[in-house]
């Protein structure tokens, strides 16, 4: 794991810690926005199906974003990729 794909992986920490500190809240069956867990009332809910959409979301595209920050990727290191070496001036 190279450095760019740890603070992804940071980052990607902080965000789903964010998601449980401040889940989605219902009102009855209602959307009511977000609320940080130790004030939900007892008349709010946790909107798992929603937290669950976003916990997935989350990992997609960390997912995506991790893998292409990788050592070698074409779009972080475009001046070191072999293919493009042929394009040097003469």
């Amino acid at each position: 794991m190279n450095k760019a794909q740890k603070r992804v992986a940071i980052v990607i920490c902080i965000i789903i810690v964010a998601m449980f500190l401040f889940p989605p809240v219902s009102y009855d069956g209602a959307y009511r926005g977000y609320e940080f867990i130790a004030k939900i009332t007892p008349g709010l809910s946790i909107n798992v199906t929603l937290l669950f959409v976003q916990l997935l979301g989350v990992l997609l595209i960390g997912a995506l974003v991790f893998f292409e920050v990788r050592t070698g990727s074409p779009l972080i290191d475009r001046e070191t990729n072999e293919d493009h070496q042929h394009f040097k001036p003469k």
